[in-house]
């Protein structure tokens, strides 16, 4: 048997170091997402791990032939079509706890939707978009106070420590599958927009707030407003006589002062090198 590890950067290279574990390395191979220089900054890169570790890297029709293989996507970024593949041992590691929040920014969607937990689930890829029957997953609350950021980082870890329960059953193909129980959500590149705050969608300053954390991710972006980048929003809570929806400068705070129906928030601009 052999396992095809695709992805590109910290769960993937966790994913080869399990691999090379319980295979041998002419056993185990990489198909590679496209990886930007902002991740190769900042992330561990399954590339360069798979270099130093002396492992074939193949293109994804590579692994079509491969009747004995195990594919396991750990965020890799295309779509995989089963029928292609000769091996019908295709598993994906989804970064949500699903049905919920398939497809991406999976540490946006919750917050944005308020939701009390998140998690990691491990599934069989099917001819859908993350729907297919679950194998493994796991949840964990998600702070009040918690960012995109910060959710992708716990997101991150828990799908670490899934993907080295599962390995051993996930290799040994002894891991139950469970379809998934209601319609879910789906969420798509262009659902999510990363351009200025427009203050006609909030209603209150816990939508405005909410919004502001579902959109820091500081590796990637920061929030705008009024092409302003904002690195903080603070509730002040206390009503002012602006009518609703109306904004102003704070030049000795470096703020901006937005007045909601129910209070004032005070949007941190982000200094240059932020």
């Amino acid at each position: 048997m052999k396992i095809v590890i695709a992805g590109k950067n910290r769960l993937a290279v966790e994913g080869l170091s399990l691999a090379l574990e319980h295979f041998e390395a002419t056993q185990v191979s990489v198909v590679l997402s496209n990886t930007s220089d902002i991740e190769r900054r900042h992330f561990p890169v399954l590339e360069e791990a798979a270099t130093r570790s002396g492992v074939s890297i193949l293109e994804i029709g590579d692994v079509y032939p491969m009747g004995d293989a195990v594919f396991l996507s750990l965020e890799y970024d295309k779509i995989v079509t089963p029928a292609l593949f000769s091996t019908k041992k295709l598993y994906n590691l989804h970064l949500s706890l699903l049905p919920d929040f398939r497809g991406v920014a999976t540490s946006a969607w919750p917050i944005i939707k308020g939701r009390k937990f998140a998690g990691s689930t491990l599934h069989e890829i099917d001819d859908g978009i993350d729907t297919g029957d679950i194998l493994s997953q796991t949840a964990f609350r998600i702070p009040s106070d918690e960012t995109s950021f910060g959710l992708h980082n716990k997101l991150l870890d828990s799908a670490s420590q899934l993907l080295s329960d599962s390995f051993p059953s996930l290799i040994s193909d002894t891991l139950l599958p469970t379809p998934q129980m209601g319609t879910g959500s789906y969420f798509g590149r262009s659902d999510l927009v990363f351009s200025d705050i427009d203050l006609a969608n909030f209603t209150n300053c816990e939508d405005l707030q909410r919004w502001f954390r579902a959109l820091y991710f500081p590796v990637y972006q920061l929030p705008r407003f009024h092409d302003h980048k904002i690195s903080s929003v603070e509730v002040l809570g206390e009503t002012t006589s602006e009518p609703y929806g109306s904004w102003w400068w704070s030049e000795c705070r470096r703020s901006i002062n937005v007045s909601l129906r129910d209070g004032t928030a005070r949007l941190s601009v982000a200094l240059p090198q932020d």
